[in-house]
């Protein structure tokens, strides 16, 4: 055996053991189906397709169709024929069904995302609460069906239960479980959003390209999600709305903000962003995370626990009025109209006193706690932001808590002299924007345009206008 072949069988037999990436999955998926179609050994099968063709790169995967056609033509003449139209059958299973794709953004306070029929159907915006609860099977079973996907829903995964949204804090106590890192709830999450991307086209199978956005201190964690939502996917997704057949055709990660930061550098061009040294600071409701970059090239990207729970806790804590945690979205409404849409009345619900007198008390008492947080939550948001990078000539600044302490965040910087670009320009169109998120959509809706190229690319579609859509 000479070194090529012994090399070639060691990445081979590893390759069968641990498969790491998502094509290696779905490459050796295939293959062990034929060893139990066709009687040949996995192991067989590739070593002969690969040596035959000295292409180790196929098992990095090209497309599983044209792995398909290379299996076909390597097994034995006698098998040949039948494994041709199992394949073929295969193939025109896969080209028959529907191609979806989204784009995630699995916040603190809402889930979001971008769906798309592909490649030519207009993109649309779906939300689902942040709230998760893990139930047992006689909670969920035969129940649901008719609550509005975008309420809520549940799925199964690993032999288990997981409420999501408001259905899920409604009947089972869920929770955003902010302790936990995004990606260790994500599969559960992401399941559901499939789910649901499904139903509201119709559909009881699809072919998913799947982007994910993550905090920049989990991005590392990507491969390790890509891989068991590949594993997930495999037996088809049950929920309360049907049971869904599901082709994961690519999963990819990508860093908050990079949706808004791609969008900031096609605007200025990248000579122009080469010459500046920008920090942007994504600031939602677990925490704040930032990207600094010097001319052009990213240097540190930190993140803080400085996300509008940072605020909600202490304000529980300063009113002292008997308010809980498990109040928080009806906090957070009263804050956002209170201070951002301009209403203090808003307030006077946050108090749980029944004599309209005492209600205006606590409401002002309301106020004046804010007044001081506000103050003290722009001030250590500031430090983080500037702690960042010594010399600034612009902040990207998006996520929705950083437009609760607008005002505090300009007047800092403005006196910095230092630009601040809110959601890297980045407008979403009022035909996506169905839910009326504004800017909280901006990042999701800037990074779909990105995958959806990027699909584009893989799938070889030529497409011809200057948006996604």
């Amino acid at each position: 055996m000479d070194e090529f072949e012994k090399q070639l069988k060691e990445q081979i037999e590893e390759t069968i053991r641990n498969p790491k990436t998502l094509e290696e999955i779905s490459i050796i998926s295939y293959f062990k189906e034929q060893e139990l179609k066709l009687g040949v050994s996995a192991f067989d099968s590739m070593y002969r397709t690969v040596r035959m063709y000295y292409a180790p790169h196929i098992l990095m995967g090209e497309g599983r169709e044209k792995e398909a056609r290379l299996a076909a033509i390597d097994l034995s003449s006698k098998m040949r024929a039948e494994a041709a139209m199992i394949i073929s059958m295969y193939l025109t299973e896969e080209e028959n069904m529907k191609t979806l794709t989204l784009t995630c953004d699995l916040g603190g306070s809402l889930t979001k995302a971008m769906v798309k029929e592909y490649p030519r159907e207009k993109s649309a915006s779906m939300i689902m609460g942040s709230a998760i609860a893990d139930v047992g099977r006689k909670s969920v079973e035969g129940k649901f069906s008719d609550i509005p996907i975008e309420s809520g829903l549940w799925v199964s995964y690993k032999n288990e239960y997981f409420v999501l949204g408001d259905l899920a804090v409604k009947e089972f106590a869920g929770t955003s479980s902010l302790k936990k890192l995004k990606y260790e709830i994500a599969v559960p999450k992401l399941l559901g959003l499939i789910a649901a991307a499904l139903k509201k086209y119709n559909l009881t199978e699809a072919k998913v390209y799947i982007m994910c956005l993550l905090p920049s201190g989990e991005i590392s964690d990507g491969d390790k999600l890509s891989k068991e939502m590949t594993l997930a996917c495999r037996g088809g997704i049950q929920s309360s709305h049907g049971n869904f057949k599901v082709q994961l055709a690519g999963f990819k990660t990508a860093v908050e903000g990079s949706g808004v930061l791609g969008y900031r550098i096609k605007d200025l061009g990248k000579d122009k962003w080469s010459k500046r040294n920008v920090v942007m600071a994504m600031v939602g409701y677990r925490n704040a995370s930032a990207l600094a970059f010097e001319n052009g090239v990213p240097v540190v990207s930190p993140t803080s626990d400085l996300g509008m729970n940072w605020m909600i806790s202490r304000f529980i804590d300063r009113s002292a009025v008997g308010l809980s945690a498990s109040a928080t979205p009806k906090i957070v409404k009263a804050l956002v109209d209170a201070y951002q849409h301009g209403d203090k009345d808003a307030l006077i619900a946050l108090s749980r006193k029944s004599e309209r007198k005492d209600k205006n008390a606590d409401a002002k008492m309301f106020d004046e706690v804010m007044g001081v947080l506000f103050d003290e939550y722009s001030r250590a948001l500031v430090r983080f932001i500037s702690d960042s990078l010594d010399e600034c000539d612009e902040v990207l600044l998006c996520g929705g808590t950083a437009y609760l302490v607008k005002p505090y965040l300009e007047n800092y910087f403005d006196k910095e002299g230092i630009e601040i670009v809110w959601d890297g320009g980045v407008e979403v169109p009022e035909f996506i924007d169905k839910h009326d998120l504004d800017y909280r959509l901006a990042d999701c809706y800037a990074m779909n345009e990105t995958f959806v190229r990027g699909v584009d690319k893989m799938t070889g579609f030529a497409r011809q206008a200057q948006i996604v859509g």
